[in-house]
């Protein structure tokens, strides 16, 4: 099933949230493998066939039966872990993995994720790495802005920004949402924390101040 119709499928389930991310990092991993074989493909037309892949946390565990070439640390930078674990991968799957040090890792590493949104895994693998790491190549971006070294095979802000892809819907210009059908689009910032504090912790004042952002601002990803 490609992106496309993985998105439209969850926006239509949840409209946004956190269960909206969840459920989606989760139908990527299950994709049997065409995504990281495609996110390796479009990594080394950037930066070169010679680059190294770096995985993280249980996306990595998931890919690892697809990425030879690469190396995997651990995840969970959304819930305050530190990264400080790091394996080489050996090309048959999660369950056998080699411990490294930093110094032992590749020169030129890029990460591969399911998802970018406020980047904060990218930052923390590439301080990690004392700077190893050039870039990333994700499934999904989400972010608000885009980044000149994060490349994706989705944007949300792609679909936020146009009207006439033949999949666009209104869409409301405050949280990103779309808009339900026969409903006001003030009606698509109808999640129960955009009623107090926003996803980012912010007191909302009434719609126009309504800047949180359901389909960009996942925790700490």
């Amino acid at each position: 099933m490609g992106l496309l119709k993985i998105v439209d499928d969850l926006v239509a389930e949840f409209g946004g949230g956190s269960e909206y991310f969840d459920n989606l990092d989760r139908r990527i991993r299950l994709e049997n493998g065409w995504v990281p074989r495609a996110l390796m493909a479009m990594a080394r037309t950037l930066w070169g066939r010679d680059v190294k892949f770096l995985l993280s946390g249980s996306s990595g565990y998931h890919w690892a039966n697809w990425v030879i070439e690469g190396h995997w640390c651990n995840g969970g930078v959304r819930h305050g872990a530190t990264i400080t674990e790091f394996k080489r991968l050996s090309g048959i799957g999660p369950h056998l993995m080699y411990p490294v040090d930093i110094a032992e890792l590749p020169e030129r590493l890029v990460l591969l994720d399911d998802s970018f949104y406020k980047g904060r895994t990218l930052d923390a693998v590439t301080a990690a790495t004392r700077g190893r790491v050039i870039g990333a190549v994700v499934a999904y971006d989400g972010a608000r802005e885009p980044r000149s070294n994060v490349f994706s095979l989705y944007r949300w802000r792609d679909r936020v920004q146009n009207p006439d892809s033949d999949t666009a819907q209104p869409t409301c210009t405050h949280c990103g949402s779309t808009a339900k059908a026969d409903e006001p689009l003030v009606e698509c910032c109808g999640e129960p924390w955009h009623e107090g504090d926003c996803y980012d912790g912010h007191v909302m004042q009434d719609h126009d101040e309504r800047s949180a952002n359901q389909h960009t601002d996942a925790g700490e990803r």
